[in-house]
């Protein structure tokens, strides 16, 4: 177990993140599990974490109700993939209705708002930032403001935004995270779209791998030639 000094730092309570061997250890016998589990959270009450972490991989699914025993709850999931696109394979598009542009620091604001309503107000959203059981709703704001603020500016992030009518409806975040068969590799951070914009134009079906597809090549080949 080790502190997670981010997050201990961001909300002012001690957070601690458990390590589970991933190989070969989901097979140990429950009662085994159980007293290393209860051995571990001993140790991390004593050492004052207020709110621990744990993140199982897909072999660990059958042992869950034994983490519940211990007080752990799922609060989300995550499921990671790479994919890849060549820009001389895309097809031609329609033209589309909204306007993309990259984001900008006199969008914050205008940003920061549909954040909220897209991660803290709306109900079908779910992230353990935003269950009630662990974070206020005035922590859950400021967990994702800090995202914006982090990748805002930030020469390594492709932050797109798509306007309807001068308004910000959506957004998209990548960042570079390494190589994947010697070629750049980004990882998707963060998106949003106004919920009364979701599903009623062809644009927004596209939104993620085909206009801002579009918008990052060309921030890419932009960083190329720098």
């Amino acid at each position: 177990m080790h502190e997670m000094a981010w997050e201990t730092d961001f909300f002012g309570r001690r957070f601690g993140r458990l390590e589970v061997d991933v190989k070969g250890t989901h097979d140990l016998e429950a009662e085994t599990l159980d007293r290393g589990l209860a051995e571990m959270l001993s140790f991390g009450d004593q050492d004052g974490f207020d709110l621990i972490e744990l993140e199982l991989d897909v072999p660990w699914l059958s042992h869950i109700s034994l983490f519940e025993d211990h007080g752990f709850r799922l609060v989300d999931a995550k499921i990671r993939f790479i994919t890849s696109k060549n820009k001389e394979e895309v097809d031609k598009l329609p033209e589309a209705e909204g306007e993309l542009s990259f984001a900008s620091a006199d969008m914050k604001e205008e940003i920061l708002a549909l954040t909220t309503r897209a991660f803290a107000e709306h109900p079908l959203f779910k992230s353990r930032f935003n269950d009630r059981r662990y974070f206020s709703r005035s922590e859950t704001e400021r967990y994702y403001a800090a995202w914006i603020e982090k990748y805002l500016g930030d020469e390594n992030a492709f932050f797109g935004v798509m306007k309807d009518e001068g308004k910000i409806v959506g957004y998209l975040i990548y960042t570079r995270t390494g190589e994947h068969n010697g070629k750049p590799l980004y990882k998707a951070v963060l998106m949003a779209v106004a919920p009364e914009h979701r599903g009623k134009r062809i644009y927004f079906s596209y939104l993620i791998f085909d206009y801002f597809y579009h918008l990052f090549s060309f921030w890419l080949n932009s960083k190329s030639l720098k």
